[in-house]
């Protein structure tokens, strides 16, 4: 399987689910299942392929950390027979990354904007 993402989020921009952010946008998930060739011959062809879009939401952006909102995706349809596509989820989830950062000389400016 071959899996892609791309996410494209504004500044201001509305999200029509989930909390209200600094920038909201969406991202698209590609999944390709694909018959590879092997190391002989190398390449592989594309026997499915799916693309699912959901909506994202950040709500705080500083130098060391970013928070926000997931919809989820619901991969349920794979268990179909046949098989189908995932869905966008009708229920998302927070996220927080907090960048590692071993600087002892770092500090935050708490009056910049973001």
């Amino acid at each position: 399987m071959i899996f892609s993402t791309h996410c494209d989020t504004v500044r201001g921009a509305a999200s029509s689910v989930g909390p209200t952010g600094q920038f909201a946008g969406s991202c698209t998930y590609e999944f390709k299942w694909v018959k590879d060739f092997g190391a002989v011959t190398p390449g592989h062809d594309v026997t499915a392929s799916c693309s699912v879009t959901t909506e994202e939401v950040i709500t705080l952006v500083t130098l060391k950390r970013i928070e926000g909102w997931s919809q989820k995706i619901d991969y349920s349809p794979l268990k179909n027979t046949p098989p189908t596509c995932p869905v966008t989820g009708a229920e998302g989830k927070s996220f927080a990354y907090e960048h590692p950062t071993n600087d002892r000389n770092y500090v935050e400016d708490p009056t910049r904007k973001p």
